[in-house]
């Protein structure tokens, strides 16, 4: 009886040897997939770092085009009411010279009438 357990003994010692290499491949296995997960996890949360920085960077850009085109716009404006304000000043120097003439027409139809 004990020659019987000593034999179970070592026929499961023999058996718990040959499953070791498996179960140690099995680990280095699950160790490998752990860091491709891991892996891949860091490749995606730095995917999204760089995706929302260029995402940012381009609504800077975005933004700076549009100060831009407003700047322009203003200038187009201010250019365009300067030209206004001349073309109104000529307005007022013509027409206080054709009210100046007509005075002067009216006195000299005055004068030799």
């Amino acid at each position: 009886s004990k020659k019987m357990d000593e034999f179970v003994n070592a026929v499961a010692m023999l058996k718990d040897l040959e499953e070791k290499p498996d179960r140690i491949k099995d680990s280095i296995k699950k160790a490998e997939l752990d860091k491709h997960q891991r892996m891949d996890e860091f490749d995606k949360k730095l995917s999204a770092h760089q995706l929302r920085t260029v995402q940012s960077v381009l609504e800077k850009q975005n933004k700076v085009a549009v100060d831009v085109e407003e700047y322009a716009e203003l200038q187009a404006l201010q250019i365009r009411d300067g030209q206004e304000i001349r073309s109104a000043k000529k307005q007022k120097t013509v027409s206080t010279i054709e009210q100046k003439v007509d005075i002067e027409m009216q006195l000299n139809t005055l004068k030799y009438a």
